[in-house]
């Protein structure tokens, strides 16, 4: 068999051969053309010397190719394998198998409610969004500050020992209540100094003083009152409970003119009732200050049940269910 073959395919001459066997050799333990026995051993074997060069060097050499040396004319021809060499042995990353018991986590899909994706496997439902009762509205510009920027108020700012008290330039008395008075309710809604001051102290002094002037301008108080409320503003909030406290007790039948009203005052009321301070065994200084909101709404509610008449606890029952009477009980 082996005389055929030679016979089909002369064989190249020695000098041919043993080039291509060196070629051959020099690209498979990756040393150069022309060294030792000795130099090329050592190149083949650097691990003996430099342990860190063996992996580099096998790295060179070890690219995968195919020799193929054609018999008539004695040419080389190299067909590589691959378009990259390989890796060495302490290069490659063994790929990581995951343990038999642990299975992939399936992507959960975040779906609405009550829709067609919410009934697959990996849906999650996404809950309602927040109503927002509680969050508090931007404020808007009150006609209070433009009158108080403008200058047209008649009153100025005076300081003393005790703080700060206004300093009307009218008697109180000779005051148009059905002017004055409702402006000064449309600046409960601020909440920065002066203009907060001027409002919160300029009502008190007119309340006080007013008597009888107080009960006909009730209708135009119910619209800046609403606004103050419908803020949710905590800090608003204590100030208009106290001058509705205040409004109510002013004059004779204040009280029950406000009850046809109470379906625009106390829904907030309704929602803000059972906000108070949880102090745990602490100190609650709110108290002598006024400023839980929970107290503040509950001796309003008494307030009004007591100067409202007969029909007061009826409608304040209906828009405020959880509501006792102080009357009955």
């Amino acid at each position: 068999m082996s005389r055929r073959l030679s016979a089909c395919f002369p064989r190249a001459p020695s000098s041919r051969r043993h080039s291509a066997r060196l070629l051959t050799r020099c690209l498979v333990t990756g040393a150069r053309p022309g060294t030792s026995a000795s130099a090329r051993s050592r190149q083949c074997c650097p691990t003996r010397n430099d342990p860190a060069e063996g992996p580099r060097r096998v790295a060179q050499g070890s690219v995968f190719c195919l020799l193929s040396v054609a018999a008539a004319g004695g040419e080389m021809v190299v067909e590589k394998g691959s378009a990259s060499p390989s890796k060495s042995v302490g290069d490659r990353c063994p790929q990581q198998q995951e343990p038999s018991g642990q299975e992939k986590k399936n992507k959960q899909l975040v779906a609405e409610g009550f829709t067609i994706k919410a009934m697959m496997k990996n849906a999650v439902v996404r809950g309602p969004p927040l109503a927002g009762a509680f969050k508090e509205r931007p404020t808007k510009p009150t006609a209070f500050r433009k009158f108080y920027e403008r200058g047209d108020f008649p009153f100025a700012l005076e300081h003393n020992a005790r703080g700060h008290r206004i300093a009307w330039k009218v008697e109180l008395e000779k005051l148009d209540y059905h002017y004055w008075l409702p402006l000064f309710f449309d600046g409960l809604c601020e909440t920065s100094f002066p203009c907060e001051f001027f409002a919160r102290q300029g009502i008190h002094d007119m309340l006080e003083h007013g008597g009888n002037k107080i009960l006909p301008v009730i209708p135009q108080l119910i619209i800046p009152i609403k606004n103050a409320l419908s803020l949710r503003n905590r800090q608003i909030l204590c100030i208009t409970l106290k001058v509705l406290q205040h409004l109510v007790v002013s004059a004779d039948m204040v009280g029950e003119a406000l009850v046809p009203y109470y379906r625009q005052l106390l829904p907030v009321l309704n929602i803000f009732k059972n906000m108070n301070v949880n102090s745990g065994d602490g100190i609650d200084y709110s108290q002598q200050k006024r400023e839980n909101v929970g107290d503040l709404i509950r001796e309003t509610l008494e307030t009004f049940e007591r100067h409202g008449g007969e029909a007061a606890y009826i409608n304040i029952k209906y828009m405020i269910p959880t509501y006792k009477s102080c009357m009955l009980n």
